[in-house]
């Protein structure tokens, strides 16, 4: 507004002309910084190094919640919650007792078997019978021959049957250590079946790992059913996070080195080596998808750093 313009009292009004050109230089500026933005957005994103996790959450890579395979009391506790244990170690032993009863009478069954299936006097006996018989007869129908008469027919028939009879007993020696010796795998089947039935009286530790909980109490009667015990490993740890598909692909994030970022109490920060070993390929709610990266876990004054539950950050090296 001129001078002159306000002395007089009035205004002067922009022509349609000038309006419209300043409408048009405006938008072309708002056009402008929008496209640069993004071309700056889209280059930063070709560019990244570095794929930033946050709000993930470590968990446990393995971990077993333990029935007893039999069920029966608990006699003996062999581990205490917190307790480090390791693989195939003894962690409870329920009354076994009946099954070891059983084994051993089926080892006395087997060493019975054995002896019998190994004895061969009644095979030797029946041969050595046989051979009298024999010699019995063949005297008996030479002396017939020599004096007609001398023996009667009914004799030399007696003698004939009993030679019989002793080449059948040399089979019947010989069926029977056939039958102890079947007898004796069948007494074998049934040690080394009361010996599984005593190993199932046992819990062992699949896994090595930390005694988390303990449900069961001596004396107690164990069901089967129920989990009496929880060992989780925590030397070596999941962190699962998720990544933004509008930012990352999962091409580049597979198989890649990472690095764990943790805040522990009063905080203190620590830092884990990891690596990528499993991305989801379904995208999950907000256009992301989990990956999963492995950490081996440290301790700190006989205690480990990293827990199943904590929070962290977890940044993947794309290149």
């Amino acid at each position: 507004m001129s001078k002159l313009d306000r002395i007089s009292g009035t205004f002067r009004v922009p022509s349609a002309s000038r309006v419209a050109a300043r409408v048009s230089v405006g938008t072309t500026l708002l056009i402008l910084l929008l496209t640069s933005s993004q071309f700056s957005s889209a280059q930063e994103a070709d560019t990244a190094t570095t794929a930033i996790l946050t709000d993930c959450v470590v968990a446990a890579a393995e971990q077993a919640d333990l029935p007893s395979p039999e069920p029966g009391v608990l006699m003996e506790i062999k581990a205490r919650e917190g307790q480090q244990v390791d693989a195939n170690q003894l962690l409870l032993q329920l009354d076994d007792r009946k099954a070891q009863r059983e084994l051993e009478v089926a080892q006395a069954k087997f060493a019975v078997a054995q002896a019998k299936a190994n004895d061969d006097i009644n095979v030797r006996y029946a041969a050595a019978e046989s051979e009298v018989a024999k010699a019995e007869l063949e005297v008996n129908r030479n002396a017939n021959t020599a004096v007609p008469g001398s023996v009667a027919l009914v004799r030399l028939n007696e003698l004939s049957l009993k030679v019989k009879q002793t080449v059948l007993s040399i089979e019947k020696a010989r069926l029977d250590q056939r039958i102890a010796a079947e007898e004796s795998k069948v007494a074998d089947a049934e040690a080394k079946a009361a010996t599984v039935t005593i190993d199932r009286h046992q819990v062992h530790s699949p896994i090595d790992g930390v005694v988390q909980e303990l449900r069961a109490h001596k004396g107690e009667y164990i069901q089967p059913t129920l989990a009496v015990i929880r060992i989780v490993r925590l030397d070596r740890l999941w962190v699962e996070g998720s990544a933004s598909a509008t930012k990352y692909s999962r091409n580049e994030i597979e198989g890649r080195t990472a690095k764990v970022d943790v805040v522990l109490a009063r905080g203190r920060k620590e830092s884990f080596n990891a690596k990528v070993i499993f991305v989801k390929s379904e995208i999950e709610a907000g256009n992301k998808f989990m990956v999963r990266v492995e950490v081996d876990n440290r301790k700190d004054r006989g205690s480990w750093l990293l827990s199943p539950g904590m929070r962290a950050t977890t940044t993947i090296e794309l290149h």
